[in-house]
């Protein structure tokens, strides 16, 4: 898989982290608390600059009450605008 798709790939994933948490009212500082790191890296995580891993992806359905499933949906790649992409209020992760 070449970089560029890779790249584009933690930005939707990203833009969907921020998505939920603002949908979710949430501050950065929340999120950092309970997945360990600190409100940077996971402004880092929104903007694609750092790629999440399995584990923080796994971690933040359960925060967001949502499945993983929905960090990887209704978006396309080539799609930079994600705005269009609908958040479940709530979901549940099992």
């Amino acid at each position: 898989m070449e970089k560029a798709m890779r790249e584009e790939i933690d930005r939707n994933i990203g833009n969907r982290i921020r998505q939920l948490r603002t949908v979710r009212r949430q501050p950065l500082s929340y999120v950092a608390a309970y997945l360990g790191v600190t409100p940077q890296q996971v402004r880092k995580y929104e903007t694609g600059q750092n790629r999440a891993s399995a584990s923080t992806i796994y971690l933040l359905a359960i925060l967001f009450e949502t499945n993983v499933e929905v960090f990887f949906s209704s978006w396309n790649m080539g799609d930079n605008d994600n705005t269009s992409c609908s958040v479940p209020a709530s979901g549940g992760s099992g």
